[in-house]
């Protein structure tokens, strides 16, 4: 089955890795010295996080690229095994170019996705699509040869003012151009991944450290506010550890991260459990496990229309369910 292509525009940059000089990068760059894309080649967690500034700040209609089974798009939906492909112009009046690529993202219908700033950890920078950073493609500048016509200039049916362009076969234009882009980003797979390379493999001794160091720090942080705390994370009851203290008992379900980004999910066991006890169920976050001990205590909320988030000090998380749920920072 044919990949759907999504094209976007973004600004010029070296490497993509973090605040550096930027050319045409739009007013929120001018204003505020950076921008979600200049993270779109960094990888965290050994994943990409991928940024466009979308018109009126919509985010992606997927229902222009594929048809959802069961119905209508909803707001946060998610759609696997999109191919995007980034360009942008070195200067006015340069061409519009392939910079990098994402092979098989995954995107996300009318809604941004929010992550710490990787260089200050102050305000959350959005991003609208995520890969594996071993199918994150990154040209060299000297490499970006790849021209993207521009509608205004060269036709109708080519990308136009807006940063997103979604490919198709409306027009005799947009369907050659679809068809060539798509053999072209398929052709970088062949290049070397975006990333220094070093991140350590997903291998059960790193699991396991990363779930140990999480789970001390849980234990540590809740002993610090005076709860005597019980491993049962062996017993298959839904949740690691019990918290108890003056009579009053607590669930801890740990969740530890390699990196910042909010991406673990809740078993069905857990998302069961956590429904049946949200007044007592606490989901702790430990971000970058390995590096620090902060952990953050997510409380669960029932929302009125049925679904379920977690909200901890600044921080907003949307559960996706499924057969059980999938979480990812929203504010």
């Amino acid at each position: 089955m044919t990949a759907p292509l999504l094209l976007f525009r973004v600004g010029w940059m070296d490497a993509y890795d973090g605040p550096a000089p930027i050319v045409g990068g739009g007013s929120h760059v001018v204003e505020n010295g950076t921008g979600g894309e200049m993270w779109n080649f960094a990888p965290v967690g050994g994943r990409c996080f991928g940024y466009v500034m979308s018109r009126y700040f919509a985010g992606l209609d997927l229902g222009r690229i594929a048809a959802r089974e069961g119905g209508d798009w909803e707001e946060g939906d998610e759609l696997p095994g999109v191919d995007v492909g980034f360009f942008a112009r070195s200067g006015p009046g340069a061409p519009q170019v392939i910079v990098g690529c994402y092979l098989g993202a995954t995107v996300f219908h009318r809604a941004y996705r929010r992550r710490p700033d990787p260089a200050s950890g102050g305000d959350p920078i959005e991003y609208l699509c995520e890969v594996d950073e071993d199918d994150a493609f990154l040209l060299a500048p000297a490499e970006r040869h790849w021209t993207v016509p521009y509608a205004p200039v060269d036709g109708r049916g080519y990308p136009g003012q807006s940063n997103v362009w979604y490919g198709g076969d409306a027009t005799p234009a947009a369907a050659a151009l679809t068809a060539k882009a798509r053999t072209y980003l398929g052709s970088l797979r062949g290049r070397r991944p975006a990333g220094p390379g070093g991140r350590m493999p997903p291998d059960q001794d790193l699991i396991r450290a990363i779930e140990d160091r999480s789970m001390k720090a849980v234990r540590r942080h809740f002993r610090s506010l005076g709860y005597e705390v019980r491993f049962v994370h062996r017993d298959n009851v839904g949740w690691d550890m019990t918290a108890t203290r003056e009579g009053e008992e607590l669930q801890l379900e740990v969740k530890g991260h390699l990196g910042e980004v909010v991406h673990f999910e809740l078993s069905p066991n857990e998302y069961a459990t956590m429904r049946a006890r949200a007044a007592t169920y606490r989901v702790c976050l430990v971000r970058n496990a390995l590096a620090r001990d902060e952990v953050e205590v997510l409380v669960p909320i029932h929302e009125g229309n049925g679904a379920w988030r977690l909200r901890g000090d600044g921080v907003l998380i949307e559960l996706a369910e499924r057969v059980g749920a999938k979480a990812s920072q929203v504010a």
